[in-house]
């Protein structure tokens, strides 16, 4: 199995915070169901639809509100998951 295959396998999300759209990487990451967070800007909300395949930042400072949320997030959930462990 490939690194990138594994990589995207092991995600549940996929940041990606460019102004000029590599369309592939999303297309990658919705390949495997990845939600995509990435900045509305050139092309990217053509290849992503804000609130159905991920979410589209207005700006770079709304972008890494929505990195550090989904950072505590997980960190969260890990957090929970040991405790029931």
């Amino acid at each position: 199995m490939a690194i990138l295959e594994q990589e995207f396998q092991s995600a549940d999300i996929f940041f990606l915070p460019v102004h000029n759209t590599p369309y592939s990487a999303f297309l990658d990451a919705m390949k495997y169901e990845l939600p995509v967070v990435t900045i509305d800007s050139w092309a990217n909300g053509e290849v992503v639809e804000n609130g159905k395949t991920g979410l589209l930042a207005r700006n770079q400072r709304e972008y890494h509100i929505m990195l550090k949320t989904s950072f505590l997030l997980s960190v969260q959930l890990n957090l929970k998951g040991n405790q029931n462990s």
